[in-house]
């Protein structure tokens, strides 16, 4: 399956490691190992991981919480659950 996001979307995330693969995968997975949890307002997502040290540009750990900021994988995920609710 293939999925879309809007080209300012994928201009904005420039620094993806992956080269956008997740809008390739089923179910939107990211090939990174990202699985979300929730997201917090439209601009975060918490993840299931416990890597330490993120390998994405866009993921960082506070404390205990892994967190996504990729502006693709944001829009991936709310377009996900608008078709899933």
């Amino acid at each position: 399956m293939s999925y879309s996001v809007p080209s300012s979307v994928l201009f904005n995330t420039y620094k993806c490691p992956h080269n956008h693969s997740c809008l390739n995968t089923k179910n939107g997975k990211c090939p990174g190992g990202c699985e979300v949890v929730e997201a917090i307002g439209d601009t975060v997502l918490t993840l299931k991981s416990t890597e330490v040290k993120p390998s994405c540009p866009y993921r960082t750990s506070v404390l205990d919480l892994q967190l996504c900021g990729c502006p693709t994988r944001i829009a991936l995920y709310q377009q996900l659950q608008h078709e899933n609710p």
